[in-house]
């Protein structure tokens, strides 16, 4: 049997499955298995909030981002730049951007539809926004880094994975 991992919350989600984690955070189990856990705003990846996560605190600056803006951030980090070092290469970063997205569309969209952690979170009647995002960038990190795969499941979860994966 599979260890269980949880996110936390400051307050209860919609979850019967839970308990008090320290700090006051709520923890909902996970089935899908993710190393996320969600604490004051921001994801990090081990069972207690750490503010010195780099994964948790780029996820939490991305939050904050636009479709525009996540494309943009992801053409920069191609360039080995973030966004704000150029603000006057936002179009060429933006272009960047929505083409690597294109170009791996078709291999994301294999690797996560089929994924067996997704496909049990697909069919789980008690679906959250963190527990999938979490889900993602767990199994995209391995595969693009920490940059890309946090904007590709930012911008998966807003669209929904039944966009990404509507046959399956």
């Amino acid at each position: 049997m599979k260890k269980r991992r949880s996110l936390c919350w400051r307050s209860a989600p919609h979850s019967q499955h839970g308990r008090i984690c320290p700090g006051g955070y709520f923890a909902a189990y996970n089935p899908a298995g993710a190393r996320l856990v969600f604490a004051e705003g921001n994801f990090v990846t081990n069972d207690r909030p750490d503010a010195d996560d780099e994964l948790g605190q780029l996820l939490g600056k991305f939050q904050a981002l636009d479709e525009e803006q996540l494309y943009a951030e992801l053409g920069a980090s191609h360039f080995g730049e973030t966004l704000g070092v150029r603000p006057s290469e936002f179009g060429r970063y933006l272009r960047t951007g929505r083409l690597w997205f294109e170009k791996h569309e078709s291999e994301i969209r294999e690797r996560l539809c089929s994924h067996e952690r997704i496909v049990q979170l697909r069919a789980s009647l008690d679906r959250d926004q963190a527990t999938e995002l979490a889900t993602i960038v767990d199994i995209l990190l391995s595969l693009y880094g920490q940059i890309p795969a946090a904007i590709v499941a930012i911008i998966i979860t807003r669209r929904g994975l039944d966009r990404l994966c509507p046959d399956r």
